[in-house]
């Protein structure tokens, strides 16, 4: 999985002891706003010294080119900082993240089939390394204050059986659980 710039969500603030200056971080606000523009977004929070918008700017999944039966998936964010009482524009960072050099290439029926699991755990874990590197590197949150990826969404593709080429005969069932070689780090 690939990173080209950082984005975030307000579940990576630090907690309120470690806030800078007696900070404290308010309840989310989730509700849908057609405002983008830093003004709008400060005047519907008058109750907050600085607004933290994060907003998704796409998901997708393609084939590769040369690999038609194998999928890669992608996401995008944006995050703006702002202050609240001016409106002013803090911080504004984009991220795209994606499976490009994915071990795994899922096939698009993997993506799709159970109600599309996998591609919303894939779109997940790739939220979660946005909102990584956007916190510890641009708001300069300190890492053990950053929320880790629940264990669910750190490589939804990593057990992946990997998907056939097209006119070849399925893969081999994997061993039970007790049966399979023990593999490093992924």
């Amino acid at each position: 999985m690939s990173l080209t710039r950082p984005g975030s969500s307000a579940k990576t603030l630090p907690p309120p002891s470690a806030m800078p200056m007696g900070a404290q971080v308010l309840p989310a606000d989730a509700t849908p706003t057609k405002a983008t523009k830093p003004k709008d977004l400060a005047a519907l929070h008058a109750d907050a010294d600085y607004v933290l918008d994060v907003r998704s700017g796409g998901w997708m999944y393609a084939y590769y080119p040369t690999k038609w039966a194998s999928y890669w998936v992608g996401y995008s964010a944006q995050v703006q900082l702002i202050d609240a009482k001016t409106g002013a524009l803090k911080a504004n960072e984009a991220c795209n993240a994606n499976t490009r050099g994915h071990a795994n290439p899922p096939s698009r029926e993997q993506l799709v089939d159970n109600e599309a699991k996998l591609l919303k755990d894939v779109t997940a874990s790739l939220g979660w390394m946005c909102t990584q590197l956007l916190a510890k590197e641009e708001l300069s949150v300190p890492a053990e204050a950053v929320a880790a990826t629940p264990a669910e969404y750190v490589d939804p593709l990593a057990a992946l059986v990997p998907a056939a080429p097209e006119g070849a005969a399925p893969p081999a069932a994997a061993a039970p659980a007790g049966e399979q070689a023990a593999s490093g780090n992924h």
